[in-house]
């Protein structure tokens, strides 16, 4: 699919230059467009013309936002009913009593855990190597707090990571910036209370 951009509006002058080319019938028609009625769409191409540049770009399926999905399966009622969670190659069951409780299961609070845990330890490593610091390891717990009738009251991430040559000064520097930066801690923004504990190992 080709998108034409009209990056400079068109002056008084192009549009009679317009109109007088439409009448003498110098326009360039795009390949495959009736003339004439039919309901179509003509697509006209001035170029090259000093008023007016076009940029004409290619949408790559690589350069597409990269979607991920997981689904979620309940029965029955809140309290005494259960569910499956499932994406990639993991299923779990969760259920009332491993959310608020102390039951068996996961629960999508854990989930969240994984995914800003995960997150954070990219983020962290892209800002690391960024700076010419690439690191050995990176280590992250995340701890997800759920009140019920409240919702998420907090989250701790936790971090211990080896990099060779940095200063304590800056992989502090660098463990803030990450968790500010971090998509999954974008969106919990609404969590108010998000700490960090970052170590840089000996």
């Amino acid at each position: 699919m080709f998108h034409v951009a009209i990056l400079k509006a068109a002056s008084a002058k192009c549009r009679r230059e317009h109109n007088e080319r439409d009448a003498a019938g110098q326009h360039f028609r795009a390949p495959g467009a009736a003339k004439g009625g039919g309901g179509r769409h003509w697509l006209w191409i001035f170029w090259p013309h000093p008023l007016i540049d076009l940029a004409i770009s290619t949408t790559k399926e690589a350069e597409m936002a990269v979607v991920s999905k997981a689904d979620a399966q309940w029965n029955g009622s809140l309290k005494e009913g259960g569910g499956e969670v499932a994406f990639g190659t993991f299923r779990g069951s969760y259920s009332f009593a491993s959310r608020f409780e102390t039951g068996a299961g996961t629960n999508p609070e854990q989930l969240i855990a994984a995914a800003h845990a995960g997150c954070y330890s990219m983020q962290l490593s892209g800002v690391l190597t960024a700076g010419g610091n690439p690191p050995t390891s990176i280590d992250t717990t995340a701890e997800v707090t759920i009140e019920a009738g409240v919702g998420i009251t907090g989250i701790k991430l936790v971090t211990e990571a080896a990099v060779p040559g940095i200063s304590a000064e800056a992989f502090a520097e660098a463990a803030n910036k990450a968790k500010e930066i971090c998509p999954v801690s974008k969106a919990l923004a609404a969590v108010e209370n998000i700490t960090l504990e970052a170590t840089l190992k000996s």
